[in-house]
Parts: structure tokens; C-alpha cells; sequence
């Protein structure tokens, strides 16, 4: 049996939806990953310096962080 190619339409202005819809969900992401990493360093910045010691980190090691964990 041969294998053939049904192109079907599309309802207009459906492709831009969903593009729309594609590039919203990338802003939500994006927004939602620098919440979470400000409330990181926001908690890190508030213990005290025996506690930064206790996790290996200093004062200054926040300020080197990257905005994106991932890359520490």
C-alpha cells in the first residue's frame, strides 16, 4: 500500500494562534524561571554568614551568580 500525503487547511488565522499561543507559553517559562531564581538568591541573601559558610558559599558569591542557575 502506497503511503500518500493528505495536505489538509487549515482554519484561517488558526497557524497564528497557535504561534501566538507558542510564544506566550516561552514568556510565561522565561518569567517563571527568573521568579524562581530571584526568590533563590533573595533566601540566600538572608542567611547569616555562618550559614553562607556552612554551604560553602560568601557574600561576594552571590553577586557572581549567573541569572540562569543552570550556568553556575
Amino acid at each position: 500500500m502506497a503511503n500518500t500525503f493528505v495536505s489538509k487547511s487549515v482554519p484561517f488565522g488558526a497557524r497564528t494562534f497557535t504561534q501566538v499561543t507558542s510564544k506566550l507559553a516561552a514568556i510565561k517559562s522565561a518569567i517563571v524561571t527568573w521568579n524562581a531564581e530571584r526568590m533563590t538568591k533573595v533566601a540566600l541573601a538572608n542567611l547569616s554568614d555562618s550559614q553562607m559558610n556552612d554551604i560553602g558559599l560568601s557574600r561576594g558569591d552571590l553577586h557572581k551568580m549567573p541569572l540562569e542557575m543552570g550556568k553556575y
